[in-house]
């Protein structure tokens, strides 16, 4: 069955491909053979003595007989016509969609360049003003968008001392024992290696028996003492927990401080930022349904600085962005570069701890929460 659709495939495509010299021999041949036709098929009258010597039955005959053949090649060639008609049509059609193509692509090109220039455009003209004892400086430009993104370091890390002794009052197991012996050391109790341990596991055992109020409130032995507050020494040692633990924790155990960050800044910064994130968010758009080569988001891509990275990355971080602006920003790799710009995020993370980080950042839908809670739950 198989073997024969193909053969009338092929002998179909042979008479479309070969239809106009087909016509045109059939037009010549029928032609021709008028001519002849009378002869021909007068043959037999001549064999039974028939005789045409009147004008009148003579045309009647050579004209009855030669006319058919005439009609039929007068047939062919005017299908001929329309067909070739009906291909010029076709060619021009073709050539008007090939030019509205070449025309589309030229706007398209034209627009996407105008988005570019105005997203360089948004950061060339970004400015800001910060007072320093008293002196009013003026950032702009590049110098300003470098400043909006140590502004999310500097938020982050602000938190870290607060954030530490959450973690310490949540999750005395996990914290690392030379953080534990920071603590400890806050009220003095130096001793060998063998006493320290044992204060160690004391302290440890103290903190596993209460609850969380209860857990902050004799901390604050080791970290206030009997001063009103916890002092710089203090405050550097709940940091240093929350550096250590800050990319082991999931995402959803530290999210806040995301949140954090990128509310504090945006409160400074918001102008700048909201205006940006929009830009970039009709470009993704635009890329796709525009850039089935990836010429556009690739340009793009290989002009885009790590501030600019950093910026997409906290507003993808807060959870403001969306699924939709998680999705694009993967599709087209913007935060692919950060790998290699560890020192621009807080604690130092390593390259595969920035790697996991943002992978669980575009990601996060949910999923890391139910992670949590199955991880805090089983046993």
């Amino acid at each position: 069955m198989a073997f024969y659709k193909r053969q009338r495939q092929s002998i179909y495509n042979y008479f479309k491909q070969h239809l106009v010299k087909i016509l045109i021999y059939i037009s010549i041949f029928a032609v021709a053979f008028s001519f002849f036709a009378p002869y021909l098929f007068t043959l037999s009258t001549r064999v039974l003595s028939l005789q045409f010597d009147q004008t009148g039955p003579i045309g009647d005959t050579i004209g009855g007989l030669m006319n058919p053949f005439i009609a039929l090649s007068g047939v062919c060639v005017t299908f001929l016509a329309f067909y070739m008609q009906f291909k010029a049509n076709n060619i021009q059609v073709r050539n008007f969609r090939i030019e509205q193509r070449k025309n589309n692509e030229l706007l398209q090109e034209q627009l996407f360049f105008r988005l570019v220039d105005n997203l360089k455009e948004r950061i060339v003209n970004f400015s800001h003003s910060e007072t320093h004892d008293g002196n009013i400086k003026e950032f702009s430009s590049y110098t300003a968008l470098n400043n909006v993104t140590k502004a999310f370091n500097v938020s982050l890390s602000g938190q870290f001392s607060l954030f530490g002794k959450k973690l310490l009052a949540i999750m005395p197991d996990r914290i690392p024992e030379v953080n534990l012996i920071n603590i400890i050391n806050l009220k003095n109790h130096f001793g060998n290696s063998i006493d320290l341990q044992e204060e160690v596991k004391d302290f440890k055992f103290e903190l596993k028996k209460r609850n969380e109020d209860e857990r902050l409130e004799y901390m604050k032995f080791y970290t206030v003492g009997d001063k009103e507050k916890e002092d710089s020494n203090a405050l550097e040692a709940l940091a240093s927990i929350a550096i250590v633990m800050f990319y082991e924790l999931d995402l959803f155990e530290k999210e806040e401080l995301y949140f954090n960050a990128y509310d504090e800044v945006y409160s400074t910064y918001g102008g700048f930022i909201d205006g940006y994130i929009r830009n970039l968010q009709y470009m993704l758009r635009f890329f796709e349904k525009n850039d089935a080569n990836n010429f556009f988001s690739d340009y793009t891509l290989s002009n885009m600085t790590t501030q600019e990275s950093i910026i997409i990355f906290y507003y993808c971080a807060s959870r403001k962005s969306g699924p939709e602006f998680k999705r694009l920003v993967r599709k087209y790799k913007l935060l692919d570069g950060l790998i290699d710009a560890q020192h621009n995020f807080v604690a130092s993370p390593n390259e595969e701890e920035l790697r996991k980080e943002i992978e669980e950042i575009l990601y996060y839908e949910g999923e890391e929460f139910l992670n949590f809670l199955t991880r805090t739950t089983s046993g």
